[in-house]
């Protein structure tokens, strides 16, 4: 019985140790975005993510008025590589701004969902690769 809550214990400590902050930084993603709002057809539109400082932001948040936002991963490891899940919530005057998204080698995909008093205004879905220069 004591294994069982060592090796429960350390599971957890091993899963909460996962959780970094920056661990994307100097990565910039060119991406394709679908811009869906309550009202009218969906955009298409393309830009740019970037993780610098500990902070996730691109065209998505400054063209709508947010600053970059800290972010925070999670690695989850696969049968070929390892993702890295990313969250970042982004406080504007009146919105606020919800990154999801993950990436998996050179490839980034996710949503930015804006919200007004927890009315969804604006969902951006994301997709792209990382930037070369």
């Amino acid at each position: 019985m004591r294994t069982i809550t060592t090796l429960l214990l350390l599971t957890l400590f091993t899963t909460a140790s996962l959780a970094q902050k920056g661990s994307l930084d100097g990565q910039t993603f060119e991406i394709k975005i679908v811009e869906k709002k309550r009202i009218g057809d969906p955009k298409k539109l393309k830009g740019t993510i970037l993780f610098d400082k500990g902070k996730v932001g691109g065209s998505i948040s400054h063209e709508n008025g947010f600053s970059p936002t800290e972010y925070t991963t999670t690695n989850k490891e696969g049968l070929a590589s390892t993702f890295i899940n990313f969250t970042g919530k982004a406080k504007g005057k009146k919105d606020i701004l919800n990154w999801e998204g993950v990436v998996n080698g050179d490839e980034i995909e996710g949503t930015a969902i804006r919200k007004r008093k927890g009315e969804i205004r604006t969902i951006f879905e994301f997709t792209g690769s990382l930037k070369t220069e």
